[in-house]
Parts: C-alpha cells; sequence; structure tokens
C-alpha cells in the first residue's frame, strides 16, 4: 500500500512541475475581441516580444463550436504564433497548435509549423491591429523604441 502511494505522490508532483514549467499555465488572457458567432480571441500581453522592428506574440483563439478536420478529433481552442513588422504593419503566421479543451488545455489535437512566406497588411480598426499593437508595443499610436 505505501508503495502505491508513494507512485501517486510521485506522479502527482511530476504533473505539477509541468504545469509550472508550461508558459499557457502562467498565462494572462485577456480578451481583446468577440465575433458575431462568439469565437473569441485573446492574448497575454507578457508573451509580446519585440526586437528591432520586429515583435511575436502568441494568441488564443477560443472556437465557438468544436472545430474539426478530416481525421482528427476535434478541438475549441488555437494558440496561434505570428511575428509582426512593426514598421510596416503587416504580419506573417508562423505556426499553431490546436486544444482539445477551450483555454489551450487538455491534449494537443493538431500542430501546424508551416510557416506563411509572405506578409500580410493590417486593417485599421481590426483584431489584427490590436495584436500587432501588442506585439509591437505601440503606445499612443507610434512604436516604442526597441532596446537594442
Amino acid at each position: 500500500m505505501k508503495n502505491a502511494f508513494s507512485t501517486f505522490l510521485a506522479a502527482r508532483f511530476a504533473t505539477a512541475l509541468m504545469l509550472m514549467a508550461s508558459p499557457l499555465a502562467h498565462a494572462q488572457w485577456t480578451e481583446i475581441h468577440t465575433f458575431e458567432d462568439g469565437m473569441r480571441v485573446y492574448v497575454d500581453s507578457a508573451s509580446a516580444h519585440r526586437n528591432g522592428d520586429t515583435g511575436q506574440l502568441k494568441h488564443l483563439v477560443r472556437w465557438a463550436e468544436p472545430q474539426s478536420d478530416e481525421g482528427v478529433p476535434p478541438y475549441r481552442s488555437t494558440l496561434v504564433h505570428t511575428e509582426y513588422d512593426c514598421a510596416g504593419k503587416r504580419e506573417k503566421y508562423l505556426g499553431s497548435v490546436s486544444y482539445s479543451g477551450p483555454m489551450a488545455d487538455g491534449p494537443k489535437v493538431l500542430a501546424d509549423d508551416n510557416a506563411a512566406e509572405t506578409w500580410y497588411s493590417i486593417s485599421d480598426g481590426s483584431m489584427e491591429e490590436k495584436l500587432w499593437k501588442t506585439a509591437c508595443k505601440i503606445k499612443y499610436g507610434r512604436p516604442l523604441r526597441s532596446a537594442r
């Protein structure tokens, strides 16, 4: 009995360590946009990194309804990694991971690391502009100077 209890405690401890090491475990998600269909977009401002004229950010898409692709179990959320051109107000997709749970929790269902080769312009007033401003640390309508 003692051996089984020790194994149980060791497993719980290992799980706790993995959760603490996970960047998602510490994310402070702030909702930045809700679409008419109920899809919500969240950002963790602390995840924004800027280097010169580019910034990167991960944002969370919480789907209104479970999504499904052929041969893949349904997923409820997708964590998207994007790079931003801070000077040119453009974005480029870097990759994503979809999860069975609604807030990037539960098992990973699908991953895509096929980064886009093309930059896409960002429209004024769009959800993408909110993400661009966060990634590029833009305040009062202009980019902050990056530390070099």
